[in-house]
């Protein structure tokens, strides 16, 4: 799995991801929500062992990502919703493996964003002083 985050633009910032022949790519909001600060939220909280999700707001439509334990593998979900409803998002990516296998490429993704050098008019502030543990975590198994 391939995810990529693009320098932030006026509230704005370019999403990737590719598996398996699929090519999404999108522009999210940081409105109402900080989906960056939610993903790095959402990896801790399921190396803790509990699900989470990301909600990417396109303005009015939605992308969820769900990130859920099931024994040692994790189960990734990609859900799209027309209205940003995540009550009404239908799944269009379900991929299972290891933590390792699945979280490194967005800890690679948020590692990048983290060097970009923007303005908060651009995005929000993050903060990132978490990633190291994630990092551990995730190489340590």
């Amino acid at each position: 799995m391939k995810f990529e985050i693009g320098e932030p633009e006026h509230g704005w910032v370019r999403i990737k991801l590719s598996h398996n022949g699929l090519e999404l790519e999108f522009n999210s909001s940081d409105v109402p929500n900080n989906p960056i600060a939610e993903l790095i939220l959402a990896i801790e909280s399921v190396l803790n062992g509990a699900d989470s999700s990301v909600w990417w707001h396109l303005e009015p439509e939605g992308y969820y990502f769900k990130f859920t334990k099931v024994g040692s593998e994790l189960v990734f979900e990609v859900m799209y919703s027309v209205s940003s409803l995540e009550s009404q998002a239908k799944s269009i990516l379900l991929v299972r493996g290891s933590c390792y296998e699945l979280l490194m490429p967005f800890w690679r993704a948020l590692r990048k964003f983290e060097t970009f050098n923007y303005k908060e008019q651009n995005w929000p502030m993050v903060n990132f002083s978490s990633l190291a543990k994630i990092e551990l975590k995730l190489k340590n198994g």
